[in-house]
């Protein structure tokens, strides 16, 4: 799964630089962010799943999910280039890199994955103390390519 959460990291930071807003934006792994100033995006560690068809479990085959936040300063105001116009334009930002069909070929070219397919969700809006933090659910169905697929 580290692997993987490594592999996310390594896309959001060659993708960013397309996006002016985003692209001096760190992105941390969780538990590394707290001395880095916002805006920060950071990738939590989720779940992992092994993947069956048919009753059969595949073999190295796992469907892992992460989490993927963009953390900003919650100021609300409409007008361009304030911080929540630039949240907004941000977390547009973030959401199209997460869900960029490219990343596949990406992430099977990193870390020595085989990667199948990649869902994101919506972001999901919070407040928590000083940040506005968009979350976004990512899935990435996967392999180690050392462990090809089979049954067993």
């Amino acid at each position: 799964m580290n692997q993987v959460k490594q592999a996310v990291k390594s896309w959001i930071d060659d993708q960013k630089r397309n996006y002016s807003l985003l692209e001096d934006v760190p992105v941390v792994l969780n538990g590394q962010q707290e001395d880095v100033v916002m805006p920060l995006i950071v990738v939590i560690d989720g779940s992992s799943n092994v993947i069956e068809q048919n009753g059969v479990r595949l073999h190295g085959v796992m469907e892992v999910g992460l989490t993927v936040e963009l953390h900003t300063v919650p100021e609300e105001s409409t007008q361009s280039g304030t911080p929540y116009a630039d949240a907004v334009t941000m977390e547009s930002g973030l959401f199209e890199i997460l869900g960029n069909r490219k990343s596949l070929d990406f992430l099977n070219a990193s870390n020595n994955l085989q990667v199948f397919d990649n869902l994101t969700s919506s972001g999901i809006i919070s407040v928590r103390d000083d940040r506005r933090i968009t979350s976004y659910d990512l899935v990435i169905t996967a392999c180690l390519n050392n462990q090809q697929p089979q049954s067993t």
